[in-house]
């Protein structure tokens, strides 16, 4: 998924991958692609244990959220929320 977002967007992006065994498999498709390689970190963390200088502009969280304990969901909430900057435009 990392590598078809990157596609589709030229943002920076800080890939979360805690698992030794993923993260090898995404950074060696990264490799392939030279071009995604400037613009694509891959971190070795989860998303209650990265800590990024600053707020991300959105997360996306694809085939995830079911394998996460309910404990865990709990407390990501609103780990997210702090580290996400929110733009509104507006009012509904």
């Amino acid at each position: 998924m990392t590598t078809s977002l990157a596609d589709s967007t030229p943002a920076e992006i800080f890939a979360l991958e805690p698992s030794t065994g993923m993260r090898g498999v995404l950074l060696s498709r990264l490799s392939e692609r030279k071009e995604l390689l400037e613009r694509v970190t891959v971190l070795p963390y989860d998303a209650l244990s990265v800590d990024l200088d600053e707020p991300v502009e959105a997360t996306v969280m694809i085939n995830v959220m079911y394998a996460l304990e309910p404990d865990y969901r709990k407390r990501l909430w609103p780990v997210l929320a702090r580290r996400t900057y929110t733009v509104v435009q507006g009012r509904c």
